[in-house]
């Protein structure tokens, strides 16, 4: 007599794992219009991730470990806990996303900036101005779902090679 599956154990694969574990919870965003410095940013390292999206300018971000140019074209992810500073080299226009995430602290890969190119930014502009909007209205817990589906949408690009990534970095401890 064959023994019984038991059908969720089946889907437990490590990427649904992942978005199981993940624990995304928005804390702030904005528009930073021409900004050309941030004198006000302290050198240590904030408990939340933070998401840009340039639209104009640059500016770079340094990192104990080394400098990121932010530009046009491609969204970042910064990690939480690191500290560093902004550095202005042409005024910049660019949308900001604040959110923590326990889990995302804990894996190794997210622990230095990450970037990806954009094949257009529209979506993507159009995903942070929707979250952006829903800050304004009252706080229901459809509208914190609606906000965190957004943002984990934004984040998915920067996770599909996580597995390797992780897998990489285990193979050089």
């Amino acid at each position: 007599m064959q023994k019984a599956t038991n059908p969720l154990r089946v889907f437990q694969t490590s990427c649904s794992k992942f978005a199981g574990a993940l624990d995304v919870n928005f804390f702030i965003g904005g528009l930073g219009y021409k900004i050309d410095g941030w004198s006000y940013h302290r050198v240590s390292g904030d408990p939340f991730f933070r998401l840009y999206l340039p639209m104009q300018g640059e500016f770079d971000l340094l990192f104990p470990d080394g400098v990121y140019r932010i530009i046009p074209g491609k969204i970042y992810l910064i990690p939480a806990g690191i500290p560093f500073y902004y550095k202005s080299i042409a005024p910049a226009t660019h949308y900001w996303l604040h959110f923590t995430s326990s889990y995302l602290r804990r894996l190794s890969s997210c622990s230095r900036p990450m970037e990806q190119e954009l094949s257009t930014s529209e979506n993507v502009r159009s995903s942070f101005r929707k979250i952006l909007r829903m800050t304004k209205e009252p706080d229901t817990l459809e509208r914190a779902f609606r906000i965190r589906r957004l943002l984990e949408d934004l984040l998915i690009p920067f996770f599909v090679n996580l597995e390797d990534r992780e897998s990489a970095q285990e193979g050089k401890d």
